[in-house]
């Protein structure tokens, strides 16, 4: 069986209202850190991520928020108190595919929020159970965009990067990782747009070329493919 491993935000759904909700926590924390309006704060942290990816350093939201001073386990927790009842709604389309697509492959998740609240959002979803496992970058040493969790991952289910994909909605995050040790990447483009993410840094064309297997519009489309 092939292993699977979905990125969750912006891949397994797409809601303006959580990343808002979340954006506003994490942006919330740096403004009272420096004393700073909400405007200002928003600026000094797009500000240090663009210097992250100047210097050739990863820029990752979770990279970008230590790099203000704060600890990981900070930026968890404020995810973590971001919680999906009221804002994600259970999908119904999605959970009757992945009830038959987890019956032909191993189906993963490993994302950058905590491992509670990715629970917590697959919960809200009704998809939890299709799932073998659910991974957070928290319980690695490091996170996306480094390959190394996809590694461990790939290790814990014994099997190849080459019998692994990698699903997710961010060719830099998620896509190039995988890709880098060999495994075969699909780009899930949910609103119609080249890249959903939220980060500053943007896939070039090229980057999608050489990195990108397959891009689809719906998980439900992965039924071409695998």
């Amino acid at each position: 069986m092939t292993l699977f491993i979905f990125d969750m935000d912006d891949t397994l759904y797409y809601s303006d209202g959580f990343r808002e909700a979340r954006s506003k926590a994490i942006i919330g924390r740096v403004a009272d850190k420096f004393n700073l309006s909400f405007d200002e704060a928003l600026n000094k942290y797009n500000q240090t991520k663009l210097d992250l990816a100047a210097n050739g350093e990863k820029a990752s939201s979770t990279y970008t928020y230590v790099a203000l001073g704060f600890s990981k386990d900070d930026f968890y927790a404020t995810l973590n108190a971001v919680r999906a009842e009221g804002i994600i709604g259970e999908d119904k389309e999605l959970a009757d595919f992945l009830s038959d697509f987890s019956k032909k492959h191993e189906l993963v998740v490993l994302s950058g929020s905590s491992i509670d609240s990715v629970n917590n959002v697959l919960d809200c979803l009704g998809i939890k159970d299709f799932f073998k496992k659910a991974y957070s970058s928290q319980m690695f040493a490091k996170a996306k965009p480094s390959s190394l969790p996809y590694q461990e991952i790939i290790k814990d289910w014994n099997t190849t990067s080459e019998e692994t994909v990698v699903v997710g909605n961010n060719v830099y995050k998620d896509l190039i990782p995988g890709k880098k040790i060999g495994t075969k990447t699909v780009l899930v483009d949910l609103t119609g747009v080249k890249d959903t993410t939220v980060d500053i840094i943007e896939s070039s064309d090229e980057e999608i070329k050489s990195n990108v297997d397959y891009k689809i519009k719906s998980l439900l489309e992965l039924n071409k493919y695998f």
